[in-house]
């Protein structure tokens, strides 16, 4: 069990959430850009259809809610799951008439 000097401290550091994000039109072969995802090594992609857009958005190279004090080191992190295939990215992005969005959220508790 925590002291209260060390929950203190561990609520004092920052979660952050960041995620590339591509976003396609709901009439785009979603399976064939995850195809050519993972032919560059990148499996873990998760699915977005938000209910009031007309797009679908493939969030990849996830950081989930992990305590940091600097927004430099997750997003550190984050690239370098897809280091090796930024270029693939964009021409699988520029292929399927998509865009990329950095998405990033803060969590502060306590």
């Amino acid at each position: 069990m925590k002291s209260k000097v060390q929950a203190r401290k561990t609520d004092a550091i920052p979660e952050i959430y960041s995620a590339i994000s591509l976003m396609f039109g709901r009439d785009t072969d979603i399976t064939a850009v995850i195809s050519e995802l993972n032919k560059h090594g990148i499996d873990d992609v998760r699915i977005r259809r938000p209910k009031n857009e007309a797009s679908t958005y493939l969030d990849l190279a996830v950081v989930r809610n992990e305590c940091f004090w600097e927004l430099n080191d997750a997003l550190t992190k984050m690239f370098s799951k897809v280091e090796n295939c930024l270029e693939e990215l964009r021409n699988i992005t520029t292929k399927y008439h998509g865009e990329v969005y950095i998405d990033i959220a803060f969590y502060q508790h306590g």
